[in-house]
């Protein structure tokens, strides 16, 4: 037998939903590192297909392998990672053997939509090199909150935004030669501990005393619980290199202690490492939460029983993405674009709907056929309460629905901006109105999610019907939860009865779409699916439903 030591060429698979950008970086960073061999492409029509080749012995790719799964961040857009021995190249494909790696350390996101954010990383990859698995080494990365941190030159009112890597937390310098500013850790913990707010460029940081705040940040995850319920799978998206803001439930045991707390508060990991110096020093001190105000539009997500959806920022956009935004100026007439292109492919000329149900905008459905849009459902609000009652008592059984409704309770009157309500036909809008006419003392949102999470699923049944063809019949909802309101029912079954009504409308609604359009895909957008009680229970009811997790739901 020849002692001659054989070459293998292992293949790593990548599908990710965003820019594939960052990816790529830190495996050629890496691959140079190492000195191995490699070849990358990305594949794919949107670009979100990367393979790496790696070539070498077999000793030599099993450390290769223990140096991706150690040292790349967990990316919060990776969807699946594949490794297989290759018995080639891809045709055409010529291996890097150039190991000088100083050209990436001028690697940047886009400065106009720049994350300030990076890794409080988990392994990318198993031992085993099998699958792609965050959860691996969940509790080790935990322990060290991380994140960006300034480039020497860089002063505090005009942060650049560079990243920390587990090789940052690790040496205190990340692939991109950066490290923490000491002085400046330095002073901010000074001035916090003394009560004061600390200006940290787009951000103002003091020490958590109430909810006036934009979001919290823990100074250890690990304090997490003394104020939050957070599952596994919300630790490790607040600990992935995107650094996403998202809400979480505050628990029971705070919420006793403090009764005015909301139920929901959004959180952020820390992102930077001059304030993981902060973080770590307040600790010790026995503070475990800042309060965050921000000037900033970073990543925020909302989470989903299966997934997430993307409430806020475009920071993780790949280029051509972000310039055909920029480039139009109905920008989510754009947006829609680029989500149908992500769900519908080459298979424009199939039948879908789109629904669009905004906060600051009309909602609508279109169904298109033969690339034509039809115009299938909208909500016009009547233009004031006295509109609304007056309708009511037109009604079958609705003027001695109202008789006896104000005998317990009082209805607003005038117009909706008399009681802080912009009129904008949409859902958001009628059950803003519904929250005032009904009494509610809680957020009617925050009040649905917590019913259906608490309760097991079920409330009242909201009557959602269409009038003239393709209008809802705001006037019928109203009565509905009016009749459900005096019968005794309490806020939050209302309230998640009013979702969970909306949800199955929804699905009702598709399958007559289905039927007369011929429609195979009901892709949904706009800011109101990023309740995750609406979003949730969309996708539950209504199998052809979509919600992208690659684009913003609106801009």
């Amino acid at each position: 037998m020849s002692g001659k030591t054989h070459n293998l060429i292992l293949r790593f698979s990548f599908e990710i939903f965003g820019s594939a950008e960052i990816l790529e970086f830190f495996l050629k960073y890496w691959a140079q590192k190492c000195k191995i061999p490699f070849f990358i492409h990305a594949q794919g029509d949107k670009g979100d297909k990367v393979e790496l080749y790696a070539q070498g012995d077999k000793e030599n790719l099993e450390d290769f392998s223990n140096v991706l799964a150690s040292k790349i961040p967990h990316l919060l857009f990776l969807r699946d990672t594949q490794v297989t021995l290759a018995e080639h190249l891809p045709q055409g494909a010529h291996l890097c053997q150039n190991f000088e790696n100083k050209e990436f350390r001028d690697f940047r996101i886009s400065q106009s939509h720049q994350p300030n954010s990076v890794a409080e990383s988990t392994n990318l990859i198993n031992q085993k090199m099998s699958s792609m698995s965050a959860q691996a080494k969940c509790n080790e990365a935990f322990a060290e909150p991380s994140g960006i941190h300034f480039r020497e030159g860089d002063t505090i009112d005009g942060i650049a935004g560079t990243y920390l890597t587990p090789l940052g937390v690790e040496s205190g310098t990340n692939e991109f030669g950066s490290h923490a500013l000491d002085e400046v850790a330095k002073s901010l913990t000074q001035a916090i501990l003394q009560n004061k707010s600390a200006e940290f460029g787009d951000y103002t940081l003091r020490i958590f005393s109430d909810f006036s705040c934009d979001y919290i940040m823990p100074t250890h995850l690990s304090a997490l619980a003394k104020m939050f319920v957070c599952d596994e799978a919300s630790l490790v998206r607040l600990a992935s290199f995107e650094k996403p803001i998202l809400s979480l439930r505050l628990s029971a045991i705070f919420r006793n202690a403090a009764p005015n707390a909301p139920l929901f508060f959004d959180v952020r990991a820390c992102w930077d490492l001059s304030l993981k110096r902060v973080c770590e020093a307040l600790y010790k001190e026995g503070i475990n939460f800042l309060g965050i105000e921000s000037k900033a539009r970073d990543l925020r997500i909302t989470q989903l029983e299966n997934g997430f959806a993307i409430t806020q920022g475009m920071a993780f956009l790949d280029s051509k993405s972000r310039a055909f935004l920029d480039s139009h100026k109905e920008k989510n007439t754009a947006l829609w674009e680029l989500i149908k292109n992500e769900f519908l492919e080459s298979r424009e000329s199939v039948p879908y709907a789109r629904a669009f149900f905004s906060i600051q905008k009309r909602d609508y459905i279109f169904a298109n056929r033969q690339n034509k849009d039809y115009l299938v459902f909208k909500v016009p609000l009547p233009s004031s309460f006295e509109a609304i009652y007056e309708e009511l008592k037109k009604r079958e059984g609705g003027e001695r629905l109202l008789q006896n409704y104000q005998k317990a309770f009082e209805l607003p009157r005038g117009e909706f901006v008399s009681v802080g309500i912009a009129k904008i036909d949409n859902l958001y809008t009628l059950f803003l109105l519904l929250a005032k006419m009904l009494q509610f003392e809680g957020d009617f949102f925050a009040l649905a999610r917590d019913y259906g999470s608490v309760k097991g699923n079920k409330g009242v049944r909201i009557d959602f019907k269409l009038r003239d063809t393709n209008e809802l019949d705001c006037v019928r909802v109203i009565r509905s939860a009016l009749s459900f309101r005096l019968a005794g029912a309490s806020e939050g079954n209302i309230a998640f009865g009013c979702i969970e009504s909306l949800a199955l409308f929804l699905s009702d609604f598709s399958d007559k779409l289905e039927s007369e359009y011929g429609i195979t895909r009901l892709v949904c957008f706009g800011a109101l699916f990023s309740h995750p009680t609406l979003a949730n229970l969309t996708l539950k009811h209504t199998k052809i439903t979509r919600i992208s997790q690659r684009y913003p739901l609106e801009l």
